[in-house]
C-alpha cells in the first residue's frame, strides 16, 4: 500500500497557485476577494455571487474521472451539505470542480458540463446514489436530501474544468496575467516574489490572521513588487535577520577581523547577519539576471574607495600607539564609520537597505580586500 504523502501536499500547494490564478483572473470584477479552506478548497466572492472551487490535483493524468469517482461525489457532497445547512446562498452560488483529470464522453458528468438534458442527468444522479459505495455513501445521502427544484438548480450551476493544466501550466497562465506589469526578461523573477507573497497571505488567512485576501491588495503587490523592477531600484528578498550559529561562522576571516577589534556579541551578531543577508541577496539577483555583473564589481569599487580614505585617517590616528591603543581606536573606528554613520554608497540609487551596504563591506573584509585593524592584513595572513 502507498502511504505517501507526496500527492495530497501538492494538492494544497496546487490549490493555493491555482487561487492565486482565480484571483488574478478576477480583476474584471468588483471587491472579489479570496478564501482558502473556508466554504470550499477556493471560495471566490464579489458584490453579485460567490464561486466555489473544489481543486482535485493528480500526478497521473492518464486516469479518468468516472460516474462513480470518489473525487466527484465528494465534491457533490461538500456542496450538496452546504446547500442543506444554508451556509452557501444557492441563488447567488456558482459551482466548479477542477480536476487534473478528464471525463469520458459518454458519462453524467460529461453531461453536467455540457449542460446537456438535466432531467436525464438527475435520473441517473438519482439511480446512482441509492447504490451501495462506501467509499461515496456520505455523497450519496447528502444528495438525497436536496428537493427536486435544488438538485435542478445545482445541476445547472455546476462547471467542471477537466483535464485541467498542471503545475507548469498555471505558472504559465500567470505569467500572461503580468506582462503588462515588467518587461520581458522580469516576469519570471516577478512571479516567483508575487507567489511568495500570496502564500503569506494565504498561511495568515489559515491562522485566521485575516478574513480574507483581496484583489485591491494583489493589485498593490504587483505594483510594489513592479516598482523593484525598474533601472533605479531592485527587489528585497530577504527582509529579515538570518541567524547563524557561532561555530559555523566563527572560523570566517570577516568574523576573525571583528574579534581584532574587541567587538561585542550583538555586534558581531549583526554582522554576521548583514553578511549572509548581502551575499543571498547579491546571488539571487544575478541568478534572475537582476543585476549585470559590473555593477557588482563598480559597486564594490565604490566601498573600497570609501574605507581606503577613511582607514587611511585611521592610520596617522594609530601611528605609534601600543597595541591596545590600536585595537581601542579600531573599534571606535569601525563602530562611528560603519555602525553609527553607515557610508551612503548603494548598489543602486533606490536600493538603499542597511544590510546590503554593511553586509557587502563584510564580504570585501572576508576576502582582505577592507579591514577594520590598522594591522589586519599582518594580523590574518
Amino acid at each position: 500500500m502507498d502511504f505517501s504523502a507526496k500527492e495530497p501536499s501538492l494538492g494544497y500547494l496546487y490549490q493555493i497557485r491555482y487561487g492565486l490564478y482565480l484571483l488574478l483572473t478576477s480583476k474584471q470584477e468588483e471587491n472579489t476577494k479570496i478564501l482558502i479552506e473556508s466554504l470550499d478548497d477556493i471560495e471566490i466572492q464579489n458584490n453579485d455571487h460567490v464561486s466555489l472551487y473544489q481543486t482535485k490535483y493528480h500526478k497521473k493524468r492518464n486516469k479518468k474521472l468516472s460516474d462513480r469517482s470518489t473525487d466527484f461525489w465528494k465534491t457533490i457532497r461538500v456542496w450538496c451539505e452546504q446547500i442543506n445547512d444554508k451556509t452557501v446562498p444557492l441563488d447567488k452560488a456558482i459551482f466548479t470542480l477542477v480536476t487534473t483529470e478528464s471525463i469520458a464522453n459518454k458519462s453524467i458528468i460529461n453531461d453536467i458540463k455540457n449542460n446537456t438534458d438535466i432531467s436525464k442527468t438527475i435520473d441517473e444522479l438519482n439511480t446512482i446514489s441509492k447504490e451501495s459505495n462506501k467509499s461515496n455513501d456520505k455523497g450519496y445521502k447528502a444528495f438525497n436530501l436536496l428537493s427536486d427544484s435544488q438538485k435542478i438548480e445545482l445541476i445547472e450551476k455546476i462547471q467542471i474544468i477537466d483535464a485541467s493544466f498542471d503545475f507548469s501550466c498555471v505558472v504559465e497562465k500567470i505569467k500572461k496575467e503580468l506582462r503588462l506589469s515588467v518587461l520581458p526578461k522580469n516576469i519570471t523573477p516577478l512571479f516567483e516574489r508575487l507567489e511568495g507573497w500570496f502564500l503569506c497571505q494565504t498561511i495568515k488567512h489559515l491562522q485566521d490572521r485575516k478574513h480574507h485576501i483581496s484583489f485591491n491588495e494583489l493589485q498593490k503587490a504587483i505594483l510594489y513588487i513592479s516598482d523593484k523592477f525598474k533601472s533605479d531600484s531592485l527587489p528585497i528578498d530577504f527582509p529579515d535577520k538570518i541567524i547563524k550559529s557561532n561555530d559555523t561562522v566563527k572560523s570566517m576571516t570577516f568574523v576573525k577581523q571583528l574579534s581584532l577589534i574587541d567587538s561585542t556579541k550583538r555586534t558581531k551578531q549583526n554582522a554576521i547577519s548583514d553578511y549572509y543577508r548581502a551575499y543571498y541577496q547579491r546571488s539571487k539577483w544575478i541568478t534572475n539576471e537582476l543585476l549585470d555583473p559590473q555593477e557588482e564589481i563598480d559597486f564594490e569599487k565604490r566601498l573600497i574607495d570609501d574605507w581606503e580614505r577613511k582607514f587611511d585617517l585611521l592610520l596617522d590616528e594609530v601611528e605609534g600607539k601600543n597595541k591596545v591603543e590600536c585595537s581601542r581606536d579600531a573599534q571606535k573606528f569601525y563602530t562611528t564609520l560603519y555602525i553609527t554613520n553607515v557610508p551612503q554608497i548603494f548598489i543602486r540609487e533606490r536600493f538603499t537597505e542597511i544590510y546590503l551596504t554593511l553586509g557587502s563591506c563584510h564580504i570585501l573584509s572576508q576576502d582582505l580586500k577592507i579591514g577594520w585593524h590598522p594591522n589586519f592584513k599582518e594580523l590574518l595572513r
